[in-house]
């Protein structure tokens, strides 16, 4: 399955304008691998979320003005679920913030998904839910209780 996936992400990751506005390989993309990656993004195998998150990132830099709908999708119904969830193991947790690491390091991608989902009242706000999402586990990780040591360093 990790070669199976490897051999996508390069295939993805060197095509060619044409490759990318075809008009069947877009369908195919749309039906068929985006629909493996809801599953694979959450894969308990760390090597499969790892390569299907970077395949994800591929898809949204060259072809988001045809997956829309299956960024929206992917970004609410894997990113942030999984970040949401008491349940998500630390490595899941890990891996999907370095994707969005990763996103948040493209001021124009930043900027594109507030226009493109924020500003369309048939959209969620896509920008707010990541943002909120990092606030929130950014306030957990920096609200853990301070030691006697440390408060009396602070007050001073």
């Amino acid at each position: 399955k990790i070669l199976s996936v490897e051999l996508i992400l390069a295939a993805m990751d060197y095509c060619g304008e044409a490759f990318c506005e075809g008009e069947r390989f877009i369908h195919l993309v749309q039906h068929y691998l985006c629909s493996s990656l809801l599953k694979n993004c959450m894969s308990e195998q760390t090597q499969i979320a790892f390569l299907s998150q970077k395949i994800f990132l591929v898809l949204v830099y060259k072809f988001k003005g045809h997956l829309k709908q299956e960024i929206e999708v992917l970004l609410s119904n894997v990113f942030l679920r999984v970040l949401n969830s008491p349940n998500s193991s630390f490595k899941q947790k890990a891996l999907l913030l370095e994707s969005l690491r990763s996103m948040s390091s493209d001021p124009a991608l930043l900027t594109q998904i507030f226009l493109n989902y924020d500003c369309d009242f048939d959209s969620m706000n896509l920008y707010k839910e990541i943002v909120h999402m990092l606030t929130k586990l950014g306030g957990k990780a920096t609200s853990a209780p301070m030691s006697v040591a440390s408060q009396r360093a602070a007050d001073q």
